[in-house]
């Protein structure tokens, strides 16, 4: 669960080219950035809301191993399933994404229509340092 936060903030925005995303977790409150867009997290018991400077938002609600998105778009919206630092999604808008945690390090792949995203994160303090290819 250590980049699909962030990770987040790349499915909300149209990548084409190499980029780097940077959140900073308080607690019940995230903070994001990344190429052209940022946004905030707030997390109420299990579930968290995500609000996107251009506009765009999800909810997320975590149910035992699976978390469910609710989103204002397509690529805002789906599930997500773990078991045992990896995890399994599928999304409204045809991504599928895959993803490993190990330790402070997070790898997660994106496809759609043929083609594969790859972005790593790394976690140092309360800060996780994402970037996609």
């Amino acid at each position: 669960m250590l980049t699909l936060r962030v990770l987040l903030l790349f499915l909300a925005i149209p990548c084409t080219i190499q980029a780097q995303f940077i959140e900073q977790d308080y607690g019940g409150i995230g903070y994001y950035s990344g190429p052209g867009v940022s946004g905030t997290r707030q997390s109420f018991g299990n579930t968290d809301s995500f609000t996107f400077s251009d506009g765009s938002a999800t909810t997320r609600q975590s149910f035992g191993n699976i978390d469910y998105y609710s989103g204002t778009s397509p690529s805002l919206s789906g599930s997500v399933q773990r078991f045992d630092g990896l995890s399994f999604g599928t999304w409204q808008d045809g991504t599928t994404s895959t993803g490993q945690n190990l330790g402070n390090m997070g790898y997660h792949t994106f496809q759609q229509g043929g083609q594969s995203r790859t972005c790593t994160s790394q976690r140092v303090g309360n800060q996780t340092y994402t970037t996609c290819n």
